[in-house]
């Protein structure tokens, strides 16, 4: 019964473990997409300065 116990608490942590995973990917994602919308803008100024 504890080993039983024991193995369904280690299945319910790895379900949530791989949910926040999940999430932190969306997270991280979303944030690089908002950086990259911000940052690339940025780059392309100092290049354009750069090369005139």
């Amino acid at each position: 019964m504890g080993i039983r116990k024991e193995l369904v608490m280690i299945r319910n942590l790895l379900l949530v473990v791989r949910e926040s995973c999940r999430m932190a990917v969306d997270v991280f994602l979303v944030a690089s997409r908002g950086y990259g919308g911000l940052i690339s803008p940025l780059v392309s100024r100092r290049r354009s300065k750069g090369n005139s």
